[in-house]
């Protein structure tokens, strides 16, 4: 008795290049129950259902290019298009090679902001492509830990070298108080932020952890960019990027640690949690 063959699963592998583009190729595209013609993205979450289309080549390969300054910033999952009578099929992960990106900045766009493309497998095992597209940006170039002080080198985009900047970080939720942290221009686009641990107020009564983000910005007044990290191979820095903390004691005990943290979007943040316990993992 013969033994059913398994039913045709779209399934693509992506590699990112050196330039910035992204090569997506579709496996065994011959297998398909339609001929495969069209990989699409879509924009996650998005109202106005915002999508770019890929076409294949005869091999089953498409090329999405080099830093599009006009590809929104979000999660753009992959799909296959299968005609206009037939539902799009979410498109699963083969191998995911971002080796190329390691040790790179983001893509400068004409206007001077930055553009970062990076593949990614999703929990589900779904191949989707992670972009950030800012007109304005402040890039952590380097984090260091030295006694009381978080110092951090930054790369700044789309800000004029003869710009006053400031610095700040804000409390997450309701009350947004923000404590000031030092900002101090360099040569060409490179900033040095630097704030002392023991300028953070306390742990919250009875809070388990409080969370600071780190912005930039115009010293004359206007929008701040939150501090991040985009560029490199990394979608998910906040699982591998494990900083130092700096433990501040209380009167009477107890007391806090202050350490800096990348969030789930890749931002620079800071948790404060207690001394006695680990706290639970910041977002």
């Amino acid at each position: 008795m013969s033994v059913p063959k398994a039913p045709w699963t779209a399934r693509a592998t992506a590699r990112a290049g050196h330039d910035g583009g992204v090569l997506l190729r579709l496996l065994d595209p011959r297998g398909a129950p339609r001929p495969a013609r069209v990989l699409v993205l879509g924009l996650r979450q998005d109202p106005g259902g915002r999508r770019v289309e890929l076409p294949l080549d005869a091999e089953g390969a498409a090329l999405l290019p080099p830093g599009p300054p006009d590809l929104a910033e979000g999660r753009w999952d992959l799909f296959l298009d299968q005609g206009p009578d037939r539902p799009r099929l979410r498109v699963a992960a083969g191998t995911v090679e971002t080796a190329a990106l390691i040790g790179r900045s983001p893509r400068v766009r004409p206007d001077g902001g930055t553009v970062a493309v990076i593949p990614c497998t999703t929990r589900e095992g779904n191949l989707t492509v992670r972009v950030w597209n800012r007109p304005r940006h402040a890039e952590v170039t380097r984090i260091e830990v030295a006694g009381r002080l978080v110092r951090v080198r930054v790369a700044l985009h789309g800000m004029a070298p003869d710009e006053a900047l400031t610095s700040h970080v804000r409390l997450r939720g309701g009350d947004s108080r923000e404590v000031a942290a030092a900002l101090t221009r360099r040569d060409g686009n490179e900033a040095l932020l630097a704030l002392d641990a023991d300028a953070l107020p306390a742990l919250t009564a009875g809070g388990g952890q409080d969370l600071w983000d780190w912005y930039v910005a115009p010293a004359t007044g206007g929008p701040a960019v939150q501090v991040a990290r985009l560029a490199d191979d990394l979608v998910h820095r906040k699982s591998t990027d494990h900083l130092p903390a700096v433990p501040r004691d209380a009167a009477g005990g107890g007391g806090d640690r202050v350490r800096p943290y990348y969030t789930a979007d890749d931002a620079l943040a800071l948790s404060v949690t207690p001394l006695r316990e680990p706290g639970p993992a910041p977002g």
